[in-house]
């Protein structure tokens, strides 16, 4: 056997693959830490599209509250009062439902078209990527701050929780923030490159809404074809792991399973996805 050393440039050749692979998840990773550090930038923009988005109204911010109530209120009319149903139970099931429900599929939709609609400041400026994801979560954050407003208001007239297990809500809420956040983060690449994504995107979350039980109830221990409809879905766990504990009912194992288990894959899917087409989003947008 030769005793001649292997010369130091070629061994590169063969690692050649990996350490690619591997700077892409850095600068992917890099690009994420890079944003977060940025929160005062991604704040100020979050703040500025609300103050556009209600500029020139008299109420401003207060819209989004009174919208949320009219629509929770008619929920819970047609379908609470008129449907003989049990108020106090349907009043917080309904009210935080369509919280968690619109805070979601807000994400989802909003982060269809984050970079599409930020292809002026991708292609004029050096921020990181990652920056425009976090300013839509801001913004469905101070959203749902506001109409929690509204879900608070209905818990007080109708069922004030008395159990500590009504905390609950706050990491069942945080992690539905995570599962947004990196939903949008997934949707904003693949849409980005594939654009009809967008609208498949808007189609299958208003038909995900009929299926998901935020209107309709369903018994957990039943094996009736509702049950199982709910179930399956993977978002009635993220409301349940919510709108449980407001109710004085700890979420069930089988919730916290789905929807941490829901946000471990989509979260290794989007940085998968980010790292992969990450150098590409200048060019698609």
């Amino acid at each position: 056997m030769s005793d001649t050393p292997i010369p130091q440039n070629a061994r590169p050749v063969y690692n050649a693959p990996s350490a690619r692979l591997a700077d892409r998840f850095r600068a992917a990773l890099g690009d994420l830490a890079d944003g977060w550090r940025r929160r005062e930038l991604w704040s100020a923009l979050a703040v500025e599209d609300l103050r556009q988005r209600y500029h020139g109204t008299a109420l401003g911010m207060a819209w989004a509250v009174l919208s949320f109530a009219l629509f929770v209120g008619i929920f819970i009319l047609v379908f609470g009062v008129f449907g003989d149903r049990d108020l106090k139970t349907f009043s917080v099931h309904v009210s935080a439902g369509w919280l968690v429900w619109s805070f979601i599929s807000s994400l989802i939709t909003g982060g269809a078209t984050a970079f599409s609609k930020a292809g002026a400041w991708i292609a004029g400026t050096a921020m990181p990527y990652s920056t425009f994801i976090y300013r839509n979560v801001l913004i469905e954050l101070l959203l749902a701050a506001a109409a929690s407003l509204v879900v608070g208001g209905v818990l007080i007239a109708v069922s004030p929780p008395s159990s500590p297990v009504a905390l609950l809500a706050f990491p069942g809420f945080a992690l539905c923030v995570a599962f947004g956040f990196f939903a949008a983060l997934s949707l904003a690449v693949v849409c980005l490159r594939l654009k009809d994504l967008r609208f498949v995107t808007q189609v299958v979350v208003r038909a995900a809404f009929f299926l998901t039980p935020i209107l309709w109830q369903y018994d957990p221990t039943s094996d009736s074809f509702r049950t199982k409809l709910a179930l399956y879905n993977p978002v009635t766990h993220f409301l349940e792991i919510v709108r449980a504990p407001l109710t004085g009912v700890a979420p069930t194992t089988l919730n916290y399973a789905v929807a941490l288990g829901s946000t471990v894959a989509v979260a290794i899917f989007a940085i998968s996805v980010f790292a992969a087409f990450r150098r590409r989003i200048p060019l698609w947008a």
